[in-house]
């Protein structure tokens, strides 16, 4: 220190001081949701990793509290918020595990729900909670992408490596290759004849077309079949006519109907044949 300017001396000295300002700026804004003022709820969670005491509850990215306690119950984590008494939390608030900066710090985030709902009394419980996509979460899913792409590359080269692989796919490629080309010559010598094809398919949908337009306007016989009024009653009345003449038969009304329904005749007709 003595080999140093005192404009040096100065700088050290206000450096220090401002990291030793800065820690106890920390230090005293966390003590200060350590007091008694304010009041407790609780939250449930499934997982409360990377969650410590004492970290900051925030409403719109602005601190109302901080968490008192961790704890284990009944196979989750219930997390003891303390809540700056100014602030009056609705039973529908939302409560989430979030993660701040590069380093993943955890922290409780709180999102107010409707005005009209009922506020939590002290000791009561946030009931809802949401599951907020964290760094520790976002490292795994790519962990698993990654493994995945390994073994793929792996049995890949497994397939592909050595003079056999490289044999085969060289295979693959030329029959492909082979196909295309077959494909493209068969293409060009039948290239007369697929144009006949497609204009006589064309030819014949433009016909039907044709056909069916005319049906529907009732031109030509099966149109005015289908569309003459008369021809239609008359149908109706011949089906009319034969349901009409079969249940006399069944009635056994008639002829016919008395000689099919009699058991004497019918005996008869047995034994003779």
């Amino acid at each position: 220190m003595s080999n140093l300017s005192i404009e040096a001396k100065v700088g050290v000295f206000v450096v220090i001081g401002i990291i030793i300002l800065g820690y106890m700026s920390m230090r005293l804004g966390k003590l200060g949701f350590k007091m008694d003022k304010g009041y407790e709820v609780k939250v449930y969670f499934d997982s409360a990793s990377g969650l410590e005491e004492d970290v900051s509850v925030e409403i719109a990215g602005v601190e109302v509290g901080r968490v008192s306690k961790v704890l284990l119950e009944d196979g989750k984590a219930l997390v003891i918020l303390r809540i700056d008494s100014n602030v009056k939390l609705r039973k529908d608030v939302k409560a989430s595990i979030g993660t701040r900066g590069i380093l993943g710090d955890k922290y409780v985030v709180l999102v107010q729900g409707s005005s009209a709902a009922p506020l939590i009394e002290p000791g009561g419980r946030i009931v809802s909670t949401t599951t907020a996509t964290d760094l520790d979460s976002l490292m795994n899913v790519l962990g698993e992408v990654a493994k995945n792409i390994s073994t793929l590359t792996r049995s890949f080269a497994n397939v592909m490596g050595g003079e056999k692989g490289e044999a085969s796919l060289r295979s693959i490629v030329d029959s492909m290759q082979a196909v295309a080309e077959t494909l493209n010559r068969t293409v060009q010598e039948n290239n007369e004849e697929l144009v006949k094809i497609i204009a006589n398919l064309s030819e014949f949908s433009a016909t039907i077309n044709e056909i069916s337009s005319k049906i529907n306007k009732g031109e030509g016989s099966i149109g005015k079949l289908i569309n003459e009024e008369d021809t239609v009653e008359k149908l109706n009345g011949t089906l009319a006519s034969l349901k009409e003449i079969t249940e006399k038969i069944n009635r056994g009304e008639g002829s016919i109907g008395k000689l099919l329904n009699d058991e004497e005749t019918v005996e008869t007709l047995n034994s003779t044949l």
